[in-house]
């Protein structure tokens, strides 16, 4: 019988800006999201910065940036790599994600 291997999680730095960065970085429904499928590690330098439309820290990144916002803003695709939002947006990099989606129990 073959033992038995432990998939690892590949592992994800990651970092929140602006209003999302004032929340529990390590308890959060985007982290908690991640954190099925990936090691989530919150660093000060990460590889992906999520941040919303309140502030403009995330200016100071420059790594792969993802715009989230659960109101209806649309990105500014100059300043982010992609985007998930609550407002419907047709474009390669936008993922839908509506409001009531983050809050559903089950």
């Amino acid at each position: 019988m073959r033992p038995i291997q432990k998939m690892t999680k590949p592992v994800l730095h990651l970092d929140f800006a602006d209003a999302l960065g004032k929340a529990k970085k390590n308890d959060n429904f985007l982290h908690n999201l991640l954190a099925r499928h990936y090691d989530v590690q919150i660093v000060d330098d990460p590889e992906v910065l999520i941040f919303t439309h309140y502030g403009h820290r995330n200016r100071l990144y420059s790594c792969k940036k993802i715009f989230y916002t659960q109101e209806r803003y649309f990105p500014d695709w100059k300043n982010c790599d992609a985007a998930v939002t609550s407002a419907f947006c047709k474009h390669p990099r936008a993922y839908y994600f509506p409001f009531f989606a983050a809050h559903r129990r089950g």
